[in-house]
């Protein structure tokens, strides 16, 4: 999770990682600081599906069950019921995740106290935040955040590895993953010349322990030492090949009803169309 330093000071009094953390360790409390943003006229997140990562990577079953029934996890649920209250309440907006309108919120006029995302989001992703048009104009916020775990651990993406089965090459393949895993000087590099969070756990934690590392666009705060802390938190379960597009199609059709556009059993029957049309073979409700 990360949060905008200023917006902290101003409503919660402090904007000490730590300090903030114990504030937003759980959801309950998630909730009573988005009613504190709200009051003081900021938003918590500056779209409907900021948190949705969070939750459906902490799912306890799968998007399609093994008689390829379609599942709405209790984590999914959960989702869509905090997604309607904080639109309700006016504590997010109804833009989606990648919205003009919510990466705008990122600069120097905007109200939104946090976003999620991993070490690739804002190192690479916020624009109107830390680009160097943003800077230039004077709209930017560098510096201006820090990074914490935030309610419940989670992951989002990353750079793959893969090798093809019958490569005619696997020993060049097997070079190749060694060095971006196990080669401490390309490792040392992705992390100290492209803001990398890597998949070596020894170079990962010299770098967490060095007290003069530090991201500026966090102000110099260690993100390493905060992910490495994180990392071990994690679970990878219940994926399948689903869940891409259960994932973002789930966003778009419930983000028809947040809007007004439609009512919410029509949102969901909008969803299983989606799906029924790229995976005919999934059963989804009548």
């Amino acid at each position: 999770m990360l949060y905008r330093k200023s917006i902290a000071e101003a409503v919660l009094g402090t904007s000490d990682p730590e300090e903030i953390q114990a504030m937003v360790s759980d959801w309950d409390k998630f909730d009573a600081v988005a009613a504190q943003m709200k009051d003081a006229g900021y938003l918590m997140t500056a779209s409907f599906a900021e948190t949705f990562r969070v939750f459906s990577n902490n799912t306890e079953s799968a998007w399609v069950d093994a008689d390829n029934n379609l599942v709405i996890d209790p984590a999914i649920q959960t989702w869509m019921d905090q997604a309607e209250k904080y639109i309700e309440n006016g504590y997010t907006l109804t833009s989606g995740v990648w919205d003009a309108e919510t990466t705008a919120e990122m600069g120097k006029d905007g109200k939104a106290f946090c976003y999620f995302g991993p070490a690739w989001y804002y190192n690479f992703c916020m624009g109107p935040a830390f680009g160097e048009d943003a800077v230039k104009e004077g709209t930017d916020t560098v510096g201006d955040w820090a990074l914490i775990a935030g309610p419940q651990a989670y992951f989002w993406g990353g750079t793959w590895l893969l090798a093809a089965t019958g490569s005619d090459n696997p020993t060049m393949l097997a070079d190749v993953m060694d060095t971006f895993i196990n080669n401490e000087d390309v490792v040392t590099a992705l992390i100290a010349n492209e803001a990398q969070f890597t998949n070596n756990k020894k170079v990962n934690q010299k770098f967490a322990d060095d007290p003069d590392f530090g991201n500026p666009y966090l102000d110099g705060q260690n993100d390493t030492a905060v992910f490495n802390a994180m990392a071990d938190n994690i679970t990878f379960r219940n994926h399948t090949i689903y869940d891409q597009l259960c994932n973002e199609g789930l966003q778009d059709k419930f983000s028809e009803y947040l809007k007004g556009e439609v009512d919410k059993e029509t949102a969901m029957a909008n969803f299983y169309t989606f799906l029924n049309e790229k995976y005919p073979a999934v059963h989804t409700p009548e």
